[in-house]
């Protein structure tokens, strides 16, 4: 995992929170193989809240004991378990490789009536040609799972049930009959056993998941020069569906049954071209990287939901046969969006003697996502460090390294249309004797929204002693956050909304992080391995903007200051 700002820069948005590095397996050269392995295993509650029992809540002064005796937390959990298979098959010659994977997973939920079931299919593929100057790799990755989701809940309300209520109904008084299920009459309360067993929350999702590579190797032409071309495309769907009994208190009763149904597409295609260049000039390495980044986002959803049904046979799968929609009482949505990035990246890499090190790299990001007056950011960093122990012979010490670093990762809005004037519909309105929708707008542009970016300064030492039983790292960081993306109140008018999406206010973190690994013993047959992993972090708010209405008209926003109002507009149109 790269965690400090000079190692994540030149992947930039993407580098904002860290990153990790994932190296899927791959086949080799040999003869066939094919291996499985499985796995199975229970979940159960560690600790659960306290409860009083029916007992204990019968001393309580006025309690109202409904003749039950009910270990609710009990009755809506169960022992999770999960059984896991996987098998793979792989081999190749000197010019193809493949290897071929299946997982299959199915997991019980602790939840009652949760849980899901998953098969996972992966195909990569590597043929060189050429005489093996050139290098062609597919990979291919397949995910489907279907689940249920259960009911969160119905551990709240698990959680304050009276332990004198009984599950199903008896008669007593103080009870209703929902659905075969003891319910009370009272404020915010639903039988936990009727939320999770009368209702429906389910989902199917579906993962692809395609990349290509080619690789060249140019040395024939210029030493140490290659080059790649990459593309991968990804797409998920997510089918949702919920439905609550018409004899289910909790949601489903007063609306006479309720569904709804939803479902969400994401996809995404990234195309990248890198040039590399690696020479050795005496005790010099120089490693030469360069490149060009496009990916391209597009979402799009639909849902409805809707009451009232003749039976609860249909469940979420005829929605038609709601009546809430021929009574105009159903709700419908749908949406589609996209954005892209686009992005110019290089590094240099300098090796001397393998005993210091010194790395420059930049990244030059533009995003659809910002005003049309920020759309690209510049994301540098640089860092540097020396092996010690490669200098001075220490006892005891077989490895130390002191380094420091600077980068610079950037942020992006959620919404990718956050920094326009977007419209929605805001109600009707009576026109000739009909009602006719109406739209206003649901937002303030600002053109001038730019990246919200992150520096930090690392210093730290890696080190390996006691012949290499013990290693790891101390380091120490600085970490500020300036113009963060949030939302502004302003008045109205001027503006024609509410809220407006600034860059504003700051935010400083400094941190000291400590890791180390100790061999306690290590033997061909037995090894014991102990780790210690310490951090400590500090946060300061840097100076409020909201303060400074200097700094809001600098990024497009309108404001009424000392009280003045009137017909003041910004100079890009905002307002």
């Amino acid at each position: 995992m790269l965690k400090d700002g000079s190692a994540a820069a030149i992947y930039g948005v993407r580098g904002s929170s860290g990153v990790i590095i994932i190296t899927t397996r791959s086949g080799k050269a040999g003869r066939f193989q094919v291996d499985y392995n499985g796995s199975y295993a229970i979940e159960s509650i560690a600790r659960k809240i306290e409860t009083m029992d029916a007992a204990e809540y019968r001393t309580l002064p006025g309690a109202i004991d409904l003749g039950g005796n009910t270990d609710w937390l009990d009755v809506v959990t169960n022992t999770g378990k999960t059984t896991v298979h996987n098998i793979a098959v792989s081999g190749g010659n000197a010019s193809t490789t493949y290897r071929a994977s299946f997982n299959y997973r199915d997991a019980q939920g602790i939840n009652l009536n949760s849980g899901f079931s998953q098969i996972i299919g992966r195909l990569n593929i590597t043929q060189k040609a050429l005489n093996d100057r050139a290098t062609f790799s597919l990979n291919f990755a397949t995910t489907t799972r279907d689940a249920s989701y259960g009911f969160t809940e119905a551990l709240r309300y698990a959680v304050v049930a009276n332990p004198t209520l009984p599950v199903y109904y008896t008669g007593a008084p103080g009870l209703t009959n929902i659905g075969g299920y003891a319910e009370r009459d009272i404020f915010d309360f639903f039988n936990p056993l009727g939320i999770a067993e009368k209702n429906k929350n389910e989902g199917k999702d579906k993962r692809l998941l395609m990349s290509i590579r080619g690789e060249y190797d140019f040395s024939d032409v210029i030493s140490g020069l290659r080059a790649a071309v990459f593309y991968s495309r990804q797409e998920e769907n997510d089918l949702r569906g919920e439905y609550y009994s018409k004899t289910s208190k909790f949601r489903g009763f007063g609306r006479n049954g309720l569904a709804s149904r939803a479902t969400h597409t994401r996809f995404n295609e990234l195309f990248e071209t890198t040039v590399n260049y690696d020479k050795t000039f005496g005790d010099v390495n120089l490693a030469l990287l360069g490149g060009y980044s496009y990916q391209y986002f597009f979402n799009e959803g639909f849902g409805m939901e809707g009451g009232n049904f003749l039976t609860d046979a249909f469940t979420y799968n005829n929605m038609s046969a709601a009546l809430d929609f021929a009574n105009g009482l159903g709700s419908v949505f749908s949406y589609a969006n996209s954005n892209k990035l686009v992005a110019f990246f290089g590094r240099a890499n300098l090796n001397f003697k393998n005993s210091y090190f010194l790395s420059v790299s930049a990244r030059y990001e533009g995003s659809s996502r910002f005003g049309a007056n920020n759309k690209w950011g510049l994301f540098p960093a640089v860092s540097a460090g020396v092996n010690i122990s490669d200098l001075v012979s220490i006892p005891q010490v077989q490895s130390l390294k002191i380094r420091a670093s600077y980068g610079r990762t950037g942020a992006i809005p959620a919404d990718p249309y956050i920094s326009l004037q977007r419209f929605g519909p805001q109600g009707f309105f009576l026109f000739e004797g009909n009602y006719v929708p109406s739209y206003g707008p649901v937002s303030n542009p600002n053109p001038d929204l730019a990246w919200e970016t992150k520096d930090e300064y690392n210093f730290g030492a890696d080190f390996a002693v006691l012949n290499g039983r013990l290693s790891g790292s101390i380091e120490y960081y600085i970490r500020t956050t300036k113009d963060m993306i949030l939302p502004v109140n302003v008045p109205v008018p001027p503006n024609l909304f509410g809220t407006t999406w600034v860059n504003i206010g700051e935010l400083r973190s400094n941190g000291f992080e400590f890791q180390a690994d100790y061999k306690a013993i290590s033997r061909p047959d037995f090894s014991y391995d102990v780790g210690l992993n310490f951090s400590s972090a500090q946060n300061q708010g840097g100076e409020p903007y909201f303060r400074r209405p200097e700094l809001w008209r600098r990024r497009g926003v309108v404001s009424c200051e000392h009280g003045r109002s009137g017909p003041e507009r910004h100079p890009t149109g905002a307002g």
